[in-house]
């Protein structure tokens, strides 16, 4: 079994690399680890803009909602973890 702040680094890794103006993570409003990370499982990030706040011309809140699945064969998927936060964008 994989330490679950392990998972949570890889989604927010992902969410980076999917946002590229993506600052820093400025707070959580939840995180649910659904099931189990094991050794050897392949992780996917679903990422959603659930609400976006302007801050100023060149920053904004993102809300966001990472989705992780996780695969371990083939055609075995799972989500894994369903993870609500706030990051800091920049222009």
């Amino acid at each position: 079994m994989v330490y679950g702040g392990h998972t949570i680094g890889i989604a927010a890794s992902q969410a980076c690399r999917a946002l590229p103006q993506l600052v820093t993570i400025l707070g959580w409003h939840s995180c649910q680890h659904v099931a189990p990370v094991t050794e050897g499982d392949t992780l996917y990030t679903d990422l959603e803009v659930e609400r976006l706040e302007t801050l100023s011309d060149h920053c904004s809140l993102a809300h966001l909602r990472a989705r992780v699945r996780s695969r371990r064969a083939p055609d075995a998927a799972q989500e894994v973890l369903d993870w609500r936060f706030v990051a800091l964008l920049v222009a």
